[in-house]
């Protein structure tokens, strides 16, 4: 890889909330499917907290890796830049 950008949420509270709202969202196109697997609230909570140690590891190192990080708000806009040299 020539360049690698990350991109870093606010909190972790954030990658649940929008989890969350994927999964409303693939669960808005798939009504009246059967076996959808469209996870509950309790089961995205659970997803996210079995990943959550190995992610913010890596959000607490990535600066070591990564050549550009934007750091992101909870609408998921664009708030800082950090370019690492």
């Amino acid at each position: 890889m020539d360049f690698w950008l990350a991109l870093q949420a606010p909190s972790f509270d954030c990658v649940y909330k929008w989890r969350l709202e994927q999964e409303q969202k693939l669960e808005a196109r798939n009504l009246g499917l059967t076996n959808s697997k469209i996870m509950t609230p309790a089961e995205i909570l659970n997803f996210t907290q079995y990943f959550q140690r190995l992610s913010v590891q890596g959000c607490n190192s990535i600066s070591h890796s990564a050549d550009t990080i934007f750091q992101l708000s909870p609408d998921r806009s664009i708030t800082e830049m950090h370019i690492i040299e």
